[in-house]
């Protein structure tokens, strides 16, 4: 085991103003056999990604910091709005194939590439499943936690952001830590075990405020520890 994953995991768990109870974007951490997965999962506009960058950012100060050669590789469906060669190489055409079929052969080549990287590494995949049918998301989930019981030598951590039971229930069971972000903090496992909370119309119609208020809160933060930490004349 490496201390990289618990030690970038608790050191932005610590940032309080962020990711703590009365923050932004709450979490509940709840460690598994496998200290070097997690699963990162709540409801939308949460703080899921937020916090996967958070993570990603930190893991990249410690290998910095500790002059360890180290990439954190994230793969975001938010950059399958990005333009140019290495969007269509990484996500395929949208055009010409199906959302779904994408999903797979990004995640596939997401494992394949950190089976093979010679460099130390972390894989971290935010909502990997992205058009996939309940079915197709469960035979993944399994191909992610047989990944995870059996980490390649140069990676040292694996992280999965994602909404679905299916692609979550297999890496639970399979020792992987957890976090749960957001309003919805119920332990993972009684999520898996009762899904989502149920949500009303206005629910949907109050998405779109839910998330701007949630980017106004998190760009107040920034600002204050950009104050903070500016120099004083």
């Amino acid at each position: 085991m490496n201390d990289y994953s618990p030690k970038a995991i608790l050191e932005v768990a610590a940032e309080s103003d962020l990711f703590g109870e009365d923050s932004p974007c709450p979490i509940l951490l709840e460690d598994g056999e496998l200290p070097d997965v997690w699963v990162i999962s709540g409801e939308n506009a949460g703080g899921k990604s937020i916090l996967c960058k958070a993570i990603q950012g930190k893991l990249q100060a410690i290998a910095k910091r500790d002059k360890q050669r180290f990439v954190a590789m994230r793969v975001g469906m938010d950059m399958r709005t990005d333009s140019g060669i290495v969007r269509g190489m990484m996500f395929g055409s949208e055009q010409d194939d199906s959302t779904g079929n994408n999903s797979v052969h990004t995640a596939l080549t997401g494992l394949k590439n950190a089976r093979e990287r010679n460099e130390l590494h972390w894989l971290i995949l935010d909502e990997p499943d992205i058009g996939l049918g309940a079915g197709y998301r469960k035979a993944l989930g399994e191909v992610f936690a047989d990944f995870a019981k059996n980490l390649p030598e140069k990676t040292l951590g694996f992280m999965v952001v994602t909404h679905s039971p299916e692609i979550a229930g297999p890496l639970i069971e399979a020792g992987a830590s957890s976090i749960r972000v957001g309003p919805d903090r119920r332990p993972v496992r009684e999520w898996l075990r009762d899904g989502d909370l149920p949500k009303t119309f206005e629910d949907l119609q109050n998405l779109k405020h839910v998330a701007r208020q949630i980017w106004r809160e998190i760009e107040d933060v920034t600002r204050n520890r950009d104050k903070a930490a500016a120099p004083r004349r």
